[in-house]
């Protein structure tokens, strides 16, 4: 990590930055440079240059090993989107305790926090996959404008529910509201990643979703509507 960082301290103090692995296993470091400037750093090997996803054609600015020729177009879009999808599956009902636990701690700041996340996280993400898949690979919070205009507003929607059921902060007081929001924001991101994994061949764990269901109506008496 400290190899990467120093190769774009190099050009200019880093102000933060994160590290990611992706999918297809190159290796990227994101950054804001003195300026401020956005800088994203991508590390590939050298034995998959040839092999590696590339969205699209290189624009070469300076070539010291000669690469250039070995640069081409290679996107296995299904296979990327059929990963990403699994993984948001696996990681949305790996969290899927949340509700309870939050409002038995009645952390509703937190509360509505994740609410929002189950927005732009999963929902507008499980609706662009299905209409656009080259905006699937972009990052969840930068998607929502590539939705389609009936698309949108129902994220919009839910959004100004959630402002609107929150707005009392520690003092919430609409708790019918909270469970009616739930219910239904719960309901349109399964529903939403079910088509979106009928779509593109992918796995959906019906068992899980239904235990959850009966976990939210005998712990809250939530009752989700998809």
């Amino acid at each position: 990590m400290a190899v990467r960082h120093g190769l774009l301290a190099a050009v200019r103090p880093v102000l933060g930055s994160i590290d990611l692995t992706l999918p297809w296993g190159a290796h990227l470091v994101s950054a804001s440079v003195e300026g401020p400037v956005r800088v994203d750093l991508f590390l590939e090997k050298l034995s998959l240059v040839e092999s590696a996803a590339r969205p699209g054609r290189a624009v070469v600015l300076f070539d010291k090993a000669g690469l250039a020729d070995r640069l081409r177009v290679n996107w296995p879009h299904e296979a990327i989107v059929k990963m990403q999808l699994k993984q948001a599956v696996q990681t949305l009902f790996f969290g899927s305790t949340w509700p309870v636990r939050l409002w038995g701690r009645e952390e509703w700041g937190t509360m509505m926090h994740n609410a929002t996340m189950l927005v732009y996280q999963f929902l507008v993400p499980a609706m662009l996959v299905q209409d656009d898949p080259r905006t699937y690979f972009r990052p969840p919070y930068h998607n929502e404008r590539h939705l389609k205009p009936e698309r949108r507003l129902i994220a919009d929607t839910f959004v100004a529910e959630i402002a609107a059921v929150f707005s009392g902060g520690s003092s919430l007081a609409d708790f019918e509201g909270l469970k009616s929001l739930h219910g239904r924001l719960i309901g349109a991101v399964w529903r939403e990643l079910r088509l979106a994994c009928a779509k593109w061949d992918v796995e959906y764990p019906l068992a899980a979703q239904e235990e959850m269901r009966s976990y939210y109506q005998r712990e809250l008496g939530l009752e989700v509507r998809d």
